[in-house]
């Protein structure tokens, strides 16, 4: 019954998450300014894996450049880009993808709270409410509508968060690797 309980909510969240994400998705477009700076940074970390010039990213990013100069890596670390320019590889460049993406990342942050609030002992129902408090939450529904990095970089952060309550319990190395 436990098991049947679990899969039910893993499918509620993975159907609300890409609801959520896709809804309207072809009527709307950048909610914010950064947003085609995400989306273009993982277009161009896409050519360059598909190029194979995998030693050479710096001469890539050069040649990327002076056709494209306005296409730029973000600020910070480009993990998200990375990540989404893998899931392109896979399902093709297309923002409805990009939306799909932080979708399913909405529903792993949804999926990792629950599992956080299980590790620190709340019962399977608590566990459950604090992930449909954050898919419910207005300011994370709408940042899953959009290609920011705001919801991918939550989802890390659970993620981390999750393994090292696990390295607290239970310090193996993996569990320190991966938080």
């Amino acid at each position: 019954m436990r098991s049947l309980t679990n899969r039910c909510f893993v499918a509620l969240v993975l159907l609300s998450s890409i609801l959520i994400g896709m809804y309207r998705v072809n009527d709307s477009g950048a909610l914010w300014q950064d947003s085609p700076r995400y989306a273009n940074a993982a277009v161009m970390i896409h050519d360059w894996i598909l190029s194979g010039k995998w030693t050479q990213p710096f001469e890539f990013a050069r040649s990327f450049y002076s056709k494209y100069p306005g296409f730029s890596v973000p600020y910070h670390p480009p993990v998200y880009p990375a990540f989404l320019a893998l899931f392109m590889i896979c399902f093709g460049v297309k923002y409805w993808v990009m939306r799909l993406f932080v979708a399913l990342c909405l529903s792993v942050a949804v999926l990792t709270t629950s599992a956080i609030a299980n590790q620190l002992g709340g019962r399977k129902v608590t566990s459950f409410l604090s992930g449909i408090l954050l898919l419910s939450m207005p300011e994370v529904v709408h940042w899953t509508r959009d290609t920011m990095s705001e919801v991918p970089a939550l989802m890390l952060i659970l993620v981390a968060t999750f393994f090292f309550i696990r390295w607290l319990k239970d310090p193996r190395v993996y569990h320190c690797v991966l938080a």
